[in-house]
């Protein structure tokens, strides 16, 4: 995988990520979006959050496929966020080929902020919420 920008990473297909059928198995494009959400978050808030303290939980994901992945693929994934509330934001990201043109899967997914320590959902962090917009208008 090669980190282009905090809103988009190239992932590279894996072998066991193909099935029978020769198409990458649907249950891997949760991982792949995962990847884009983790190089987002690190790419924009940094490694100093505690994810302990204000961490994430996935509350809903939304999956549509419209082309299919092929194992020799290099895939291009686009995440950003669309908005915010306030103890949660949705998060969509896009699949594309390499090249960026062709559409090959989109999640919509619902991120909600969550204290594990008192295992209990939190606000929105006000400093996500200013570098995620801040980033996200430039």
């Amino acid at each position: 995988m090669t980190k282009l920008s905090p809103s988009e990473t190239f992932i590279q297909v894996r072998f066991n990520d193909v099935d029978l059928a020769g198409h990458v198995n649907n249950a891997v494009y949760q991982e792949y979006f995962d990847l884009g959400k983790l190089y987002y978050f690190h790419g924009i808030l940094g490694s100093e959050v505690d994810w302990k303290k204000e961490g994430l939980v996935l509350a809903n994901i939304n999956i549509d496929y419209f082309l299919p992945i092929l194992l020799d693929e290099r895939l291009l994934l686009k995440t950003s966020v669309e908005s915010f509330g306030t103890k949660s934001f949705i998060m969509m990201q896009e699949l594309y080929n390499e090249q960026g043109t062709e559409l090959k899967s989109k999640a919509k997914s619902v991120m909600v902020c969550f204290d594990f320590q008192a295992n209990t959902t939190i606000p929105v962090p006000s400093g996500w919420i200013k570098r995620i917009t801040t980033y996200e208008n430039h």
